[in-house]
This record gives structure tokens, sequence and C-alpha cells, in this order.
């Protein structure tokens, strides 16, 4: 495809794997692992793999014999979960490669001459964003479905975030590089309850949910 001069070109590619395992014993334990990879050309060469585990396990109460005589429990369960992902959302497509600028005139003998400069220094050790959740949660129904509520606790933690570093204007360098430096954490708590209800024909549900972070 002809394209015009001075019209940007640019290449993009990802190459991914992921596999997952579930196992439930009884129906009252649960567990799940995932294993994700990811590679893209955004990275050098010797840097593109991102590998991103996540894990995931609960544990029914309600199902155990030594809670069949509450008979207002209908559900009681308990969850625990911890995964990353990674992210190039930041990631320009040519990062790690330097740039130069035309404009870098100079003198040569009383006389002006064209040049070229490095506006930004190649960064070839460029790597994924991590993105690791770790989650506490607990899930009740009561009343035959009337009541439910949920609950969970949270922690958040954002690594190696991208962002442009700072240099002195005395370098020379006119764009600032990009580079893995960033690092950013939420934690907060989310509660959730719902009352659902038949009177006569009419079915209807009332909610409300509280969340801090």
């Amino acid at each position: 495809k002809d394209v015009p001069d001075g019209a940007p070109v640019t290449e993009n590619k990802m190459l991914s794997y992921f596999g997952r395992v579930n196992y439930s014993y009884l129906g009252r334990y649960l567990f799940e692992a995932n294993l994700r990879a990811d590679a893209s050309s955004r990275f050098h060469k010797d840097n593109r793999w991102g590998v991103f585990p996540s894990f995931s396990a609960g544990w029914r109460i309600s199902e155990e014999e030594f809670m069949q005589p509450l008979e207002w429990l209908n559900n009681l369960k308990v969850r625990a979960s911890w995964g990353t992902l990674g992210n190039i959302d930041n990631v320009g497509y040519y990062d790690y490669f330097q740039s130069y600028n035309n404009g870098a005139n100079y003198n040569f003998n009383d006389e002006p001459v064209k040049g070229v400069l490095e506006s930004k220094p190649a960064n070839v050790n460029l790597g994924w964003e991590t993105i690791s959740l770790t989650d506490i949660g607990v899930d009740v129904d009561l009343f035959n479905g009337k009541l439910s509520i949920t609950a969970d606790y949270y922690i958040r933690k954002t690594g190696d975030i991208l962002l442009d570093y700072n240099v002195p204007i005395e370098t020379g360098i006119s764009s600032k590089p990009a580079q893995n430096i960033g690092k950013l954490e939420n934690k907060g708590f989310e509660f959730a309850i719902t009352h659902r209800n038949q009177i006569g024909g009419i079915t209807y549900s009332i909610g409300a949910n509280m969340s801090f972070n």
C-alpha cells in the first residue's frame, strides 16, 4: 500500500497463551488457577514476555453437615483470590528505540550546517506494568433467598508503571524517556445487601451498597 510522504506508519503485534484449571470437591471446596503469558512488539525482543498467574479458592460452609440444622441459612461461602495482569496502555509502539529530530544546526567553518540530534534515548529495559489484586470476601443467602449479603476487602497494587522521566535540559534531550518507575496501591471495602420477595403476583427487590477506597 502506498504511503504519502511524511505519513506515520505503525505496527503492533501481540501473542498470548492462556491456561486454566478448575477443581470442585463435594460442591464445598472450590479452587481455580490461571496462567497467562503475553508478548508485545512494543518491548525489546529480550524483554517482551510477561507471565501473569492468578489463584482463587472458596469454601461453601453451608454445605457442611454441621450447618444443616440452620434451615434459615441457604448459602454461606467464604472466598479468597490473588491474581496479576499486565498492562501496556501507557507504552508507545517504539518507546524502546531512540528517536532523532532535525533542526540541530551548527556552525562549521563559519557556515551553517544542518544536523540531527538524538531527542530521546533508547530504553531496551522497558517492561510490562503489573497489576496484582488480592480479595477476601463472603457471600450469604438467608431465608430462602429473601436476603443476600456480599462483602469484600481488596488490595490492588500496580507496579512498574510507565512514566515519562524528567531529564535536565542541558543533556539536549527534548523528549522525556519512558521508564518503569511508578507504583500505586488502592485498598478498600465493598458491601452490598439485597432483599427479594413476592407478594401475590408482585415480585420486588430492594438493594443497597457501600464502598470505601
